[in-house]
Parts: C-alpha cells; sequence; structure tokens
C-alpha cells in the first residue's frame, strides 16, 4: 500500500476523529456504475497535475491513473499544476474542526461556502462541508498523519506542541548532550 498502512481513506475534509461525521460521507466505489456512466458520453482524456517535486503525491497520481482506468476514464498523471486535475496535499493545521474547514474552503477557492459556519450550531459544521463535497469539484483521497519520535534526550517537547496547533515551534527544543 502507498501509505504502507499509516494513512486511511478519506471521506470527507476533516477525518473522523476531528469531524466526528465524516463516516456519513462514505460512498462505496462502483466500478461497474461508473463503466456505465463513462459508456454514454464521450469524455476526453484526463491530465492529473501533482507537484512534480512530492513523490509520494505521485505515487498516488499513478494509483489515481491507474483505478481511473479500471472505470474507463483515461487519466494520464502530469509533473506540475498545469492538468486538469489537481493533486494537492492540505495538512491540518488546527483541532478546531470549524476554523480547519474555513481554512480548507478558503485554500480550495470556495471561501464563500464557509461563511455559513456558526460556532454555536454545530450542524452548519456538517452542512457546509457537504455542500461542498456535493458540488464534486474537491474529492478528498485519504488521511496520512505525521508521526513524530522523540528520544529520551530531547528537552522542551511540550513547548513545540503549544495552541492546540499541529505546526511544530521547535525554536525551544533542544538535544541533551
Amino acid at each position: 500500500m502507498l501509505t504502507q498502512r499509516k494513512g486511511e481513506a478519506a471521506y470527507g475534509l476533516l477525518p473522523q476523529w476531528l469531524s466526528g461525521y465524516s463516516f456519513l460521507f462514505v460512498a462505496p466505489a462502483d466500478v461497474a456504475r461508473a463503466k456505465a456512466m463513462i459508456g454514454q458520453s464521450r469524455i476526453t482524456p484526463l491530465t492529473l497535475g501533482y507537484p512534480a517535486n512530492d513523490a509520494f503525491l505521485r505515487s498516488v497520481a499513478d494509483r489515481v491513473a491507474l483505478n481511473a482506468r479500471d472505470a474507463g476514464i483515461a487519466v494520464q498523471p502530469v509533473a506540475g499544476v498545469n492538468g486538469n486535475l489537481r493533486l494537492v496535499r492540505l495538512p491540518l493545521e488546527s483541532t478546531d474542526a470549524g476554523a480547519e474547514l474555513v481554512r480548507l474552503a478558503g485554500l480550495l477557492g470556495a471561501a464563500e461556502r464557509a461563511l455559513a459556519l456558526t460556532a454555536a450550531k454545530p450542524d452548519t459544521l456538517y452542512e457546509t462541508e457537504r455542500a461542498l463535497l456535493e458540488e464534486r469539484r474537491i474529492i478528498p483521497l485519504l488521511y496520512l498523519p505525521d508521526v513524530y519520535g522523540v528520544g529520551p534526550r530531547v528537552r522542551n517537547w511540550d513547548a513545540a506542541q503549544r495552541n492546540g496547533s499541529f505546526r511544530l515551534h521547535l525554536e525551544s527544543v533542544w538535544v541533551e548532550q
């Protein structure tokens, strides 16, 4: 497997552990239905752009092309951002589901969709994410965790994880001699 059993399939923009409702977006793959739909229309070959310096995303692009071919869709992975489709990596930056969904919507060019979010109404989070996914402009593929190993000589590691953020602040981390 590409993620060496560390990743998990993504069904929503936010992972289940953060949103609590990602399982509601699960849709089983139906290759036969996809082939039938493709057979009724003429789809020109698509190109899937990925960052040229990202070997992992190249592997994912190759896998997407292979799976698409099984459904009768011609997809050609290309290095760079000049494809009909784009493969991007969007790391999480916050443990606040609402703030993270607003940030992701903005990065994906749909910031206006996130305006309906209300912290006092958690159902607006689900409705906003559902609306983003229903447009079919965004297709989440997988969640891949960042894993850090810390040895017993590393000091001030707790300070690196402040503010409930996924960004590490390593300016005061040091290794004891």
